[in-house]
This record gives structure tokens, C-alpha cells and sequence, in this order.
């Protein structure tokens, strides 16, 4: 099931000439004072704006990582050297919504401004398997184990884009993420190596083979990856799942049980935090209803693969999951460390909007600036909804379980309301930095960055451990057998604890 996130897919169109390469960042070099500038403007920001620099660093060791990085730009530096030490830099934030990109405008740069690896990978237990064939040779079959790049063991390759790839906390499912498909292709690309061509090493029905692929624009790919007929087993499993991102189902084989899967906390039309829980509330209610009319027993809720969206939207769907009446609190608070930087004028809001948002907020003691309630509908006090499911509830979570979709499963496991099946979700238990965000273009290099505005801390019980996501009470690994034949372990595992309760 988990194949079927096919964002940034990697396709390869076939071309009997060495394809030279567009970027034209790969022959830009950055002088000292140009990088001394860019990093500084950096750390400022970072330093005025961000409300979780130091909740995994302390100052002093924050202070350290910046000396690093000027001790590497002492002389000249290509672009992507420079690029990797700041990528060094951000990731000792531990902030998922914490971003530095090659170019501010990624989508142009990543679709047609590069040439990257053609083949779709997906990480399995500290492997890579090649997917999707992306190229119109039919010697690599979806399955093959990825051993090496350019002599380059996989392991070393996972190891690095781990060590630069920015997240929250101490959690490595939500690492991922960058292993996967066309981001693995970005940062190969940004983080390791820029070639033209790429000579792997695959493991292949038990064989190993070396073979050559030159590299290629995403757009090419995108226009050329359905053509390859050895992806077409993987492709209608795709085609199969439903389209919508919300689905309510009632499995056959699994009695008196509701399968309900929400991939994402967004919907058509929905602009505002007023339309996101209009949208959420008037479908949750109609979900309920045919839930206890069916007289299910057992839901499964789905939030695998579930990225974020409306914060609301996770706080009404469990208005619904309470078995009994009552009121509850979802975040405990939201709150800002500066509302007088400048930096404030790279937000993604206006300054009419910037000016009433900062006029509302209450000062604490501690220096930072905390929202009130008219400001964010998600903070204070929440009542159940009339109409709630009852009966056993089953989290379904994976390492894409990210943002609004991790708060949401963070206070479920709080509030002890089912039973969580899968992988460590994406977010920090306690909560995280996203809501409104700035976006800055580094001067000299136009490096992109993005920087969250907000803390959020959850209305949950203290963690074990700081900087985890939610633990599953049963953690299911996937195999690379499952994923080809379309087998949902995940999904397996629960049908069976409901099967064993129907027994008991």
C-alpha cells in the first residue's frame, strides 16, 4: 500500500547520447565574504525567528556548529559544497519544518533544471529497492536491491542523506522520507554527487549486475515513466486505491469493522480554518452515522502517508472518537520568541495581517508571545461531538504520518483512545514548529530557506523521551515481497487483532 506515494517520481526518457547537464549551479563558485554573509544572515534569522533553536541544542553547542561552518568557508567554495554545510547546519535544529533548498523556486529547479538518478527507490529496513523502472530498458526489474552508485555503497549513500536531511527530533522513520522516490533523486543529487551518468550495482534474483543509466529532467521522466511495461503490475495497484484522500469502507473479510483512511488534513475549496473544520465536521458526521448504522464494532482509522494540512481538521476528527462526553484541550498553547524582527517581512502573510495578528498576542514572563484563543480556534477547550463512535479504535501510522497528522495521533495516544499499529510517526509527541512560516532567499548563494514561526506544544501527557513521535504498540516492518504483490501488512495486523477479539 505504502508504494503508492508517488510524489517526485524519477522517470527516465532513453537517449543513446550522454546527456550533458543543464544546472547551472554546478559551475557557480561562492566567495568567502559572499558565504560569510549568507551565513550570517542565516543564523540572524534563525536566531530572531525560530521558537525551537534551542529546545534539542544549547546555545553554546548551536554557536559551535555555526564555528564549524566558518572554519569550511575560509576559501572559495562551489555552490554545493556551501550547500551541504549550511544543510549540515539546519539539521541541528531537529525541526521537520525547517527547510534549505537549492534554489528558492524549487519546482522549476527540480523539474527541469537538473538531471537526476531514473529510477523510483523505496527504503526498506536500511535498503533501497528500485520500485519503478524509469528507463525504457527492461534488464531491471521492480524489486532489484540497490547496492551501489558510482562505486559508492548504499549504505554510505543512505548514511549521508540521513545525516543532512532535516527532521524533528531523534526520530529516523521520518528519515525516510528522503530515501523515497524523486526526493531520494533531489538529494543524491544536492548531497552526494551531481553526474551525468550513473553505473549501479543491483541485486537481482539472487545475481548482482552492473549496469550504466544516464541521468535525466524529472519532466522527462514524468512524460516518459508510464511507457516501461514492467511497471505495469505496480501501476494498477495504483490506479486502484481510492481517489479520494478521505475513503470510508467496510471490509468483507474483517466482520463488524470500519476502515476509515484520511491521507491528508486538506480538501478542494478549503482556504481558512473556519472552511477546514466545516469540511472535517460535515464529513466526520456523515462517516459516523453509516459507522453506527452499520453497527461496526471496530474502526480503523488510517493516517499513514498522512503529511498534515488544517491543524483543525485533526482536532474534529477526534471530537468524534471519545466514547464518552466531555471537554478536552488540543494544544496547550501556541506561541512566538519575537515579534519585532525584521525578518517578519518574509512571512507568508500580509502586513495588514502581520500587524493584527502580532497586536493580539499576550506576553508571557518567559519573553516569548503566546496566542490567545480568537486568534487560533484549536487552542482552549473543546467539546466531544453529539455524535461519536463508541467501539474499538485502531490507529494505522507510518513514518510519513507527519505535522497536524502526528498531533492528531499524539493525543490520541494520550487520551488513551485505540490502539496504534505500524511505524513511529513523523512529529514530536510533545509537539512542533510549523503554522506560519517565513521564506528567505539567501543574498549571494539564493539559497532557499524556510523557517516556522510557531511552537506548538501539545495537550499531552509528558513524554518518555523528548523528540520521538508516537510509538505503535505493534510495529510492523514491511518486505520487500509485500510491497510487490500489494500485500498491506500493516493493515493485516489489524484485522487480526480484531479477528482474535471477535474469538475472545
Amino acid at each position: 500500500m505504502l508504494i503508492y506515494r508517488l510524489f517526485l517520481l524519477i522517470c527516465f526518457l532513453p537517449s543513446f547520447a550522454l546527456a550533458q547537464n543543464i544546472d547551472d549551479l554546478q559551475s557557480k563558485v561562492l566567495q568567502t565574504e559572499e558565504m560569510e554573509a549568507d551565513l550570517q544572515f542565516y543564523v540572524k534569522a534563525l536566531q530572531e525567528v525560530h521558537p525551537g533553536l534551542y529546545k534539542y541544542q544549547s546555545p553554546e553547542e548551536f554557536q559551535l556548529a555555526v564555528d564549524k561552518v566558518k572554519t569550511q568557508i575560509k576559501t572559495a567554495q562551489s555552490f554545493y559544497t556551501f550547500y551541504q554545510n549550511l544543510s549540515a547546519l539546519n539539521v541541528k535544529l531537529r525541526c521537520a519544518h525547517t527547510a534549505i533548498y537549492p534554489k528558492k523556486n524549487l519546482d522549476q529547479y527540480l523539474y527541469k533544471g537538473i538531471k537526476t538518478f531514473p529510477y523510483y527507490v523505496y527504503p526498506i529496513q536500511n535498503r533501497l529497492y528500485i520500485i519503478f523502472n524509469g528507463t525504457m530498458d527492461q534488464q531491471i526489474h521492480p524489486g532489484a536491491e540497490l547496492l551501489a552508485i558510482n562505486g559508492q555503497p548504499i549504505a554510505e549513500v543512505i548514511k549521508r542523506i540521513r545525516q543532512l536531511y532535516w527532521r524533528d527530533g531523534f526520530i529516523e522513520t521520518a528519515s525516510n522520507a528522503a530515501l523515497d522516490g524523486g526526493l531520494f533523486s533531489l538529494f543524491y543529487y544536492t548531497w552526494i554527487e551531481q553526474p551525468n551518468e550513473f553505473n549501479i550495482l543491483i541485486r537481482q534474483n539472487g545475481q548482482e549486475a552492473t549496469y550504466s543509466v544516464p541521468a535525466q529532467t524529472l519532466a522527462e521522466t514524468n512524460q516518459n515513466f508510464g511507457k516501461n511495461p514492467l511497471n505495469k503490475n505496480l501501476l494498477k495497484q495504483y490506479d486502484r486505491r481510492p481517489k479520494d484522500a478521505w475513503s470510508l469502507k467496510f471490509p468483507q473479510d474483517c466482520p463488524s469493522t470500519a476502515y476509515l483512511r484520511i491521507q491528508g488534513f486538506g480538501k478542494k475549496g478549503v482556504n481558512s480554518e473556519e472552511d477546514a473544520a466545516q469540511a472535517m465536521e460535515k464529513y466526520m458526521e456523515k462517516t459516523i452515522k453509516k459507522v453506527n448504522k452499520q453497527k461496526a464494532q471496530h474502526l480503523i482509522i488510517d493516517l499513514r502517508n498522512n503529511a498534515g494540512g488544517w491543524d483543525v481538521m485533526g482536532l474534529v476528527l477526534l471530537k468524534y472518537l471519545f466514547p464518552n462526553p466531555r471537554t478536552f484541550e488540543y494544544y496547550q498553547r501556541q506561541y512566538i520568541t519575537n515579534k519585532d524582527s525584521d525578518y517578519l517581512q518574509y512571512g507568508d502573510f500580509s502586513q495588514e495581517e502581520m500587524n493584527a495578528y502580532l497586536k493580539e498576542l499576550k506576553a508571557e514572563q518567559d519573553g516569548t508571545f503566546s496566542l490567545v484563543e480568537k486568534q487560533n480556534t484549536t487552542l482552549g477547550q473543546h467539546q466531544t461531538a453529539h455524535r461519536r463512535f463508541k467501539g474499538e479504535i485502531y490507529f494505522l501510522q507510518n513514518g510519513w504520518s507527519a505535522s497536524a497528522a502526528a498531533e492528531c495521533l499524539a493525543m490520541a495516544k494520550s487520551y488513551g483512545l485505540g490502539t496504534f499499529i505500524g511505524e513511529e510517526a513523523a512529529g514530536s509527541y510533545e509537539g512542533g514548529h510549523s503554522g506560519s512560516f517565513i521564506n528567505l532567499e539567501l543574498p549571494h548563494s539564493k539559497i532557499g530557506v524556510t523557517i516556522p514561526l510557531l511552537a506548538y506544544v501539545n495537550a499531552v501527557k509528558p513524554p518518555k523521551q523528548m523528540g520521538r513521535g508516537v510509538i505503535p504498540d505493534y510495529s510492523i516492518e514491511q518486505n520487500i515481497e509485500d510491497v510487490l504483490s500489494g500485500f498491506d501488512g500493516q493493515l493485516e495486523k489489524v484485522k487480526q487483532l480484531i479477528r482474535n477479539k471477535s474469538i475472545d
